[in-house]
């Protein structure tokens, strides 16, 4: 799933999952280049394997997202074996 350009508007991505059986991993790209953002690669993602209704996204080597905060992005989700009903920024 990728969304249209969304503004960086918290130091957390949050998301409400469904995905005990399987799991979600997430991307961030630069919105006008579509590019993966080092750093925030799925490989980077560690995997959502739960099922919340507030679950942090996290990265490997990076806590938050306070380094892209005003910045225009678009998220990547992959998706297997689960459900993605919302996303926001904290």
């Amino acid at each position: 799933v990728l969304t249209r350009p969304l503004q960086v508007g918290g130091r957390e991505l949050r998301i409400n999952v469904d995905a005990w059986r399987g799991q979600v991993r997430t991307e961030v790209l630069d919105a006008q280049e579509e590019r993966v953002l080092p750093g925030f690669s799925g490989e980077d993602c560690l995997p959502a394997s739960v099922d919340s209704i507030d679950e942090p996204v996290r990265w490997q080597g990076h806590p938050d997202l306070s380094g892209l905060a005003g910045r225009t992005v678009r998220l990547r989700f992959s998706i297997l074996r689960g459900e993605l009903y919302a996303f926001w920024f904290a």
